[in-house]
């Protein structure tokens, strides 16, 4: 149960941006490591959701959150045009083997990776592992542009991110 806490605050804590603006939110998520009953940190919890739409965003990121909101496009219509390329097959291999490469070097996201390796290690159809796989990418941006990762890992990211990129032209 600790462990499902200690993950519930660092994905609360990834999605808030530490500037003196969100000093609040972020205490609150603290604050949910002072109550032992799950009742009292639930109802922390249910003050913190509120609060995440609103949190501020630094001025320095307002063009990187552009690009990420360009990449959280509309998943149809990218499964749509990756159906259409000559091998949709290859976009698959290279989402598979950049979420395989870091899965292990983003502890807070490990579960969701998973999730989408599972799901294209199945036998299912590649609209259906496109669906999976594609909407990881902006989530995956959005780590990258709030946690400053190492090197290898931005640069699977950065692959991830052109690979879609690349689709919308």
């Amino acid at each position: 149960m600790s462990d499902n806490l200690d993950n519930l605050i660092f994905s609360l804590k990834a999605q808030v941006p530490s500037i003196p603006e969100n000093n609040s939110i972020l205490a609150k998520i603290e604050e949910i490591k002072n109550y032992s009953k799950v009742e009292d940190q639930l109802t922390v919890l249910t003050m913190i959701i509120p609060l995440i739409p609103t949190m501020a965003i630094p001025k320095k990121l307002d063009s990187i959150k552009d690009k990420v909101d360009s990449i959280n496009c509309d998943v149809g219509q990218l499964v749509t045009t990756i159906k259409n390329q000559s091998n949709p097959q290859e976009y698959l291999n290279t989402i598979q083997q950049n979420l395989e490469d870091i899965k292990d070097e983003i502890p807070g996201m490990k579960k969701q990776i998973d999730d989408v390796l599972y799901e294209l290690y199945s036998p299912a159809g590649i609209d259906q592992k496109l669906k999976v796989a594609i909407p990881i990418i902006p989530l995956l941006a959005t780590y990258e542009v709030e946690t400053n990762p190492s090197k290898f890992v931005a640069d699977r990211i950065f692959e991830l991110r052109k690979l879609v990129m690349g689709t919308r032209k």
